[in-house]
């Protein structure tokens, strides 16, 4: 835990780029895909071709999505403990407005378990976590929370208990 918030911190100083965001949701792709298809997850995108680029640290963000399938995967095994026609994260992208300025919304769903609304505040605090323990830090969602608002971004959680679970991230447009 401690080297990788080192790490993170280290790579706050790294300069932001500009980028598409399809090009880290590849990146992020190419280090979760061989895992989720060994559980036997369906990957469902819909990105399309004309969005507009972001100003990022690109491996920044890319940690971001990375804790957010991460995150999917654990719920979709937690309900689904073999192959099953719904165990899938869709991720979708799309121009959008936030606060009045365009933005780049990408959202993460889940067909998992759910969170409790009585927790669902408190998924983002440090250190609070609805996984098992040894499987958990806390730390994931409130380290993604602090990167995507560093970029001038926003993350927030929607879910059904029992159904699914929905992440969504944006991040302003580059002008």
């Amino acid at each position: 835990i401690v080297e990788g918030l080192l790490s993170f911190a280290r790579r706050r100083h790294e300069d932001k780029t500009i980028i598409s965001i399809d090009e880290i949701l590849a990146d992020s792709m190419a280090l979760t895909a061989a895992q989720l298809r060994k559980d036997n997850i369906t990957i469902e995108t819909d990105f399309p071709e004309d969005l507009p680029d972001i100003k990022a640290q690109a491996h920044e963000i890319e940690q971001v999505f990375v804790n957010i399938i991460s995150n999917a995967r654990h719920a979709l095994n937690q309900k689904f403990s073999s192959s099953h026609k719904n165990k899938t994260l869709e991720i979708t992208a799309e121009s959008a407005t936030s606060s009045g300025h365009p933005c780049v919304r990408v959202s993460f769903k889940d067909n998992g378990p759910g969170i409790p609304a009585a927790v669902i505040d408190k998924v983002m605090n440090p250190f609070f976590s609805t996984k098992t323990e040894g499987k958990r830090t806390g730390l994931g969602l409130s380290i993604s929370l602090g990167i995507v608002e560093e970029h001038g971004g926003r993350l927030k959680i929607e879910s059904e208990e029992g159904s699914h679970t929905t992440v969504v991230m944006e991040l302003p447009v580059h002008q």
